[in-house]
């Protein structure tokens, strides 16, 4: 390996270039999709041979190199991940780094009105304050990948169980919806609290989402240090 990689220096040093950059796509340590090589001195793009390509696959592909990989990638929003490549062919050193999702929150507090609800769950909540002379209906809620449910509920802090909380849920989605649109609950979704008072409504939620990120992953190989397998 220690050869094929000065060969791949001695190449990459023929375009005159201090820099080249590359990202690949990849599926768990798998190349999904192999991105084109920028030349920054040049502004160039340039198509490298298929031995220079192999080369760097091999290095990919190596298990020292794969370990180091999944130690700093998060797999867990998705298992699609972009690797990183920056050759320095004059300082003989490719170095690898990475970018992938992570899950992230924003917090949000907001008020709505009962009459910001339609008509049935207006109807329901009324009804249910009204029969069991209520000042205070509280609900925990999540709903996630086109799911959810209302994991709590408490008439005057307290605690309540239905065997059907349909409606509740039906309340819930109503609400959410008023705030976020009727998709709320695809993908990460969102988590909350739902406190209703008289005819207020108080909602503290999590929105949850995913972005890239660059991980601390940094990986710099040169003829010295390369692994073998």
């Amino acid at each position: 390996m220690k050869n094929k990689l000065k060969m791949l220096f001695a190449y990459f040093r023929a375009f005159k270039a201090e820099t080249i950059t590359s990202v690949y796509s990849m599926e768990w340590t798998y190349i999904e999709e192999r991105g084109r090589f920028y030349m920054h001195s040049s502004d160039k793009y340039i198509k490298p041979q298929e031995l220079i390509i192999n080369v760097i696959d091999e290095l990919i592909d190596l298990e020292s190199y794969k370990n180091q990989f999944n130690k700093y990638n998060n797999y867990d929003s998705d298992e699609y991940w972009y690797l990183e490549i920056t050759i320095k062919p004059f300082e003989n050193r490719i170095i690898f780094e990475s970018e992938c999702k992570y899950e992230k929150t924003e917090n949000f507090d907001k008020e709505l009105k009962l009459v910001d609800l339609n008509k049935t769950n207006q109807k329901f909540i009324t009804e249910v304050m009204e029969e069991s002379e209520l000042h205070k209906i509280e609900m925990s809620f999540y709903g996630r990948w086109g799911d959810g449910e209302v994991v709590a509920i408490e008439f005057d802090n307290r605690s309540k169980q239905f065997t059907n909380d349909m409606p509740f849920w039906l309340v819930v989605n109503n609400i959410v919806e008023n705030l976020e649109g009727n998709y709320w609950n695809d993908q990460e979704g969102i988590d909350g609290e739902i406190t209703i008072i008289g005819d207020d409504v108080y909602i503290e939620y999590k929105k949850h989402y995913t972005e890239l990120d660059s991980t601390n992953l940094k990986l710099i190989i040169t003829p010295d240090n390369v692994k073998e397998k």
